[in-house]
């Protein structure tokens, strides 16, 4: 039998994620293509989540890279990961491009972030998985 988490501990587990990215002053959200650095950090709000419904949680307003310079080129976003405001990583996932399935799908069809570019995030949701 396969270990199920049900809506109560859902929704538990989820605001746990949800408080360790709001400690302090709130989190970030960066886009990195591996080791070469990072192409777009994101300010998390003071909330992260707006809302919490058993486990699915709608993120706050995410502040707009405005100028997107990261410490390295950058030529396709790999990976977007979270961090607490102490620069703890708490979450990562893929990304990919309209069309794709991934963890962040970006808007285009690449993942290409050019320097200087503004980075934005109109709505994003985080499931707990059961």
């Amino acid at each position: 039998m396969a270990t199920t988490l049900y809506d109560t501990a859902r929704a538990a587990s989820a605001s746990g994620i949800g408080e360790l990215l709001s400690s302090g002053t709130g989190g970030t959200l960066e886009f990195r293509a591996g080791a070469s650095g990072t192409g777009a950090v994101l300010l998390l709000a003071a909330a992260a989540f707006a809302s919490n419904a058993s486990g699915v949680c709608t993120f706050a307003a995410i502040t707009t890279d405005t100028a997107a310079t990261g410490t390295g080129v950058i030529e396709k976003a790999m990976t977007g990961a979270f961090y607490d405001s102490a620069g703890t990583l708490i979450l990562e996932g893929d990304c990919t491009g309209s069309g794709g399935v991934a963890d962040f799908v970006f808007a285009t069809t690449t993942t290409v972030i050019p320097r200087g570019a503004d980075v934005s995030i109109t709505s994003l949701t985080y499931t707990q998985p059961a």
